[in-house]
């Protein structure tokens, strides 16, 4: 009998560990003043940050990139007041990604690089999260700082 009471007590201990980890707290900077030209996002995404470093991210906080079977996986934009994409070819640009609700392997990101256009200067990063959870990202460029929380998964 007791053998059955110590199973029951690992599976809820179990149960009730997966349903605290499947929790995530989106925490989203909110927008600084950024000019007009940068605050335009396509539809369900935004920009976050301040004209020191900014992001876009999605709007909800829900990461799905291009989903499980690419490592939700895609490209980031990243913006700063100043930049110059022409000349700063690879930007010095870095970025760190944890998962806080649970292990896992690391997230592959890509080196900084460039793109413009008519009119805008951008960073372009390349990030593939291994798996779905919650995830906090910090990114750093010139002395300021840029921290996220989001959920990534399907």
């Amino acid at each position: 009998m007791r053998p059955l009471k110590l199973s029951a007590s690992i599976i809820m201990s179990l149960a009730f560990g997966a349903s605290v980890a499947s929790e995530c707290k989106v925490s989203l900077p909110e927008v600084g003043d950024l000019p007009e030209s940068v605050r335009k996002a396509p539809a369900g995404f935004k920009w976050v940050g301040t004209e020191k470093l900014a992001a876009q991210v999605p709007a909800d906080g829900h990461w799905t990139g291009m989903g499980s079977e690419h490592d939700y996986g895609d490209k980031w934009w990243w913006w700063r007041e100043g930049y110059r994409a022409r000349e700063e070819i690879k930007p010095e640009l870095s970025i760190t990604a944890t998962r806080l609700d649970d292990q896992a392997p690391s997230v592959f990101i890509s080196h900084a690089t460039n793109a413009y256009g008519d009119n805008w200067d951008r960073m372009l990063i390349g990030m593939a999260f291994p798996t779905a959870g919650c995830w906090e990202v910090v990114a750093a460029y010139r002395g300021h700082q840029l921290r996220f929380v989001f959920k990534v998964g399907d």
